[in-house]
């Protein structure tokens, strides 16, 4: 756009002057009124001055003319080529000298040029920008976006065009759509594999806790150590087929739902997580009044909060403790904060905590399957944001993520 704007300064630039010189006319010396010398000379002087602008214009002009990367072309009411730039020639297919000769129905027949003169000038107000294809010298066919106005030159109006070739944006937008459809279709596959395995890996955990049951319940011969050893298996089975659920939640999070449902405010969200989570006696949940002004979608974001405040609870090495919700309204984003009083974590594992299956302590100590802050990372970067652990010291840990703004 800015190409087009520069060309069209210059072509009134060098028009205007153009006007100059065609219908200036020396004084006549028989005129009635006398002319004085000196007011002649400036006469002079200024038709001199227009001439070295118009030059200098016309330069300009050419060397644009000559560089340019768009096809550049100027036609006049009766779509004959007056004006165009090398690229364009290219751009058909023709020769220099060809192309000066040529009409706007070389390359693009399906347009009117009867009505040329009567239709140029209702294009001065804007630059009309269009996509089209145009014919070259071949007979094949490019794709084009064209941008036109009309410019006035030498008291005459004409049609300034400029084509810009789509070829290769297209192609990459192909390939893009190309690629987008390859990887719908693997991420299909990859869910259908996630479930499959899921649901077929789940049957038999499920016979092995049962028949672990069973022989504690009917073998009178079982004593307390084989006892201890079946109930090992059942809870190592119970934890397996967590993990395999929370695997199935992690590789779906990205689905983000087209109907995300009506609005609320983030307080509410939080008094609903605390009910699902079965909060312990003992512990509170905190929301901040900052949350009653933050509208949200409840899903996903349910999941995130449930995922945190529920770490936060998990992970405490008290019977006691308390979980502080916030919101900080950034513009287009709300930043929400999570702070607990537990044990904190350590600075070395602020970043690993989010990558899969990482626990600070062994499974036995603290049940989980390490997926939880994953889901958290996965949930929140699929929607643009970013989340981490902000600096702090003492007890306690504070997690932070970005959401988007919600409009009422």
């Amino acid at each position: 756009m800015m190409t087009t704007v520069f060309v069209v300064v210059l072509l009134i630039c060098v028009g205007a002057a153009f006007a100059i010189g065609r219908f200036y006319r020396p004084p006549d010396p028989s005129a009635a009124v006398p002319v004085h010398a000196d007011s002649q000379e400036q006469g002079v002087a200024a038709l001199h001055a227009a001439e070295s602008a118009a030059g200098r214009h016309e330069a300009q002009l050419r060397a644009l003319l000559e560089t340019a990367s768009d096809g550049i072309h100027v036609l006049d009411e009766n779509g004959d080529v007056v004006l165009f730039s090398d690229s364009f020639a290219r751009m058909l297919g023709y020769s220099i000298a060809e192309m000066s000769r040529l009409n706007l129905s070389a390359w693009s027949p399906e347009e009117n040029t009867e009505d040329f003169a009567a239709t140029i000038p209702a294009l001065t107000d804007e630059v009309s920008v269009a996509q089209t294809q145009i014919r070259r010298k071949d007979g094949s066919w490019l794709e084009v976006e064209v941008s036109r106005r009309s410019v006035q030159l030498g008291g005459d109006t004409y049609l300034y065009r400029s084509a810009r070739d789509l070829s290769e944006r297209n192609k990459i937008d192909r390939e893009n759509r190309l690629h987008l459809q390859e990887l719908e279709r693997i991420n299909a596959e990859l869910d259908q594999f996630v479930y499959v395995a899921s649901h077929d890996l789940r049957s038999p955990l499920r016979a092995i806790k049962s028949l672990a049951q069973w022989i504690i319940d009917d073998d009178p011969s079982v004593d307390a150590k084989t006892r201890q050893r079946l109930e090992l298996i059942q809870g190592r089975s119970q934890r397996m087929a967590q993990l395999l659920d929370d695997v199935m939640i992690y590789a779906r999070a990205g689905n983000i739902a087209a109907a995300p449902g009506p609005l609320m405010s983030a307080a509410a969200l939080i008094a609903e997580v605390a009910v699902t989570l079965q909060v312990p006696s003992g512990y509170r949940i905190l929301a901040d009044r900052s949350l009653e002004d933050a509208q949200v979608h409840r899903a996903p974001l349910e999941q995130v909060f449930h995922n945190l405040i529920g770490n936060a609870i998990k992970h405490h090495d008290k019977n006691q403790g308390s979980v502080r919700v916030w919101a900080v309204d950034t513009g287009g984003r709300y930043r929400f904060f999570v702070a607990d009083d537990g044990p904190g974590i350590p600075e070395a594992y602020r970043e690993s905590v989010f990558d899969m299956f990482t626990t600070l302590k062994p499974r036995d100590e603290v049940e989980g399957s390490g997926m939880g802050l994953a889901l958290v990372r996965k949930v929140v970067g699929r929607l643009g944001g970013q989340c981490g652990i902000q600096d702090s010291s003492g007890r306690g840990v504070c997690l932070w993520f970005d959401w988007p703004r919600e409009e009422h």
